[in-house]
């Protein structure tokens, strides 16, 4: 929502990460996603809104879903890099607890991790030479940006 963007940005927030998850709308409906937050052309516009408000945009982005295609993550990544080429981008692979996983079977499909490391690959092949690993999980667009997961640096110590 455009008020709340705003009430970020003058509020000093500088940084925002969005947990897009994936712009395939089969997958947010198995996710219980699409109702609450929207479809993926309805994603895809607000975060291309919001892209030049705030010094660094991340989209959080998950892979290794069940029922996720190679087509389906290459549209993601095509998306991310071509469409909206926000700052920064985190790609985490499905993980689960035991709890959890019967859950996500029920609701999504059975899990597997045959395909997660060549999902990781086309993941680094894709988003290469455009942005640069800062973490496993984490790529940036630009030398600044800043990893979620600060482990050192003198502005947030």
């Amino acid at each position: 929502r455009p008020e709340v963007v705003s009430l970020l940005k003058q509020s000093g927030v500088n940084r925002l990460s969005v947990g897009v998850q994936s712009f395939d709308d089969r997958l947010l409906a198995e996710m219980g996603r699409l109702q609450p937050y929207g479809s993926s052309a309805f994603i895809k516009a607000r975060l291309a809104e919001t892209r030049e408000v705030f010094d660094t945009l991340n989209a959080d982005m998950m892979f290794n879903l069940p029922h996720q295609s190679p087509n389906s993550l290459e549209n993601d990544l095509r998306i991310l890099n071509e469409d909206l080429a926000l700052d920064q981008l985190s790609f985490y692979p499905l993980m689960t607890t035991p709890g959890t996983r019967e859950n996500i079977a029920r609701d999504m499909g059975p899990v597997s991790q045959r395909h997660e490391r060549r999902a990781y690959e086309t993941i680094l092949r894709a988003l290469s030479p455009d942005y640069r690993p800062t973490s496993a999980w984490c790529f940036s667009r630009t030398s600044g940006a800043i990893d979620e997961y600060i482990i050192d640096c003198d502005g947030y110590c």
